[in-house]
């Protein structure tokens, strides 16, 4: 199972079950920490 990430400065993927990220093109660390931070919260 994984995640699609996507803001202005492109998207990346993340495997939910082992937190690796799969694909980036663009996206900055910090950005893909807070998109996580909020899917689990409100998931």
């Amino acid at each position: 199972m994984h995640v699609h990430v996507k803001n202005g400065d492109g998207k990346a993927k993340i495997n939910i079950e082992t937190a690796e990220v799969v694909e980036n093109t663009g996206i900055k660390p910090a950005d893909m920490i807070k998109a996580w931070n909020e899917y689990f919260d409100e998931n």
